[in-house]
């Protein structure tokens, strides 16, 4: 009789065991594939919009943001916005900037990249490009604007 209950409490005690274990398989989530496209965004509100030292708001309160889209491959866009006053700029109140890119990794610690950047601010349209190659410590840059 002793050995009957002992075998029936081992055998509860595996049922009970593989069960839980079934449980715990059915609860783990499931891994979705990283996207190789990334979408960000930011939003920030700052005393005063500064570029080289020289108040670009008059010393006033600034809204500034931007929305960027990369990809895997290294291609990357993006926009960023702030508002400007007509004292630094005449009949201006914002500035609009876009930037493109690409960017390649040739290893762990150094890659390449080239990209453009335009600045709009009432009718003027001074556009930028750059290149460069950036290590992992040291960024090395060359370009115009």
């Amino acid at each position: 009789m002793r050995k009957r209950i002992s075998n029936f409490v081992s055998a509860l005690i595996i049922g009970l065991a593989i069960e839980t274990s079934k449980a715990e398989e059915a609860a783990a989530p499931t891994v979705e594939p990283a996207s190789r496209h990334t979408n960000t965004g930011n939003l920030g509100f700052f005393s005063d919009y500064r570029f080289r030292g020289i108040s670009q708001t008059a010393k006033r309160p600034a809204i500034q943001g931007g929305f960027d889209y990369s990809h895997a491959s290294g291609i990357y866009v993006g926009t960023w916005a702030s508002n400007v006053s007509h004292y630094s700029y005449t009949d201006a109140n914002m500035e609009w900037d876009f930037y493109a890119g690409y960017n390649y990794k040739l290893n762990d610690d150094i890659g390449l990249t080239a990209g453009g950047c335009t600045t709009n601010i009432r009718a003027e349209k001074p556009a930028t490009a750059s290149a460069g190659i950036p290590l992992k410590l040291i960024s090395v840059a060359t370009g115009n604007g």
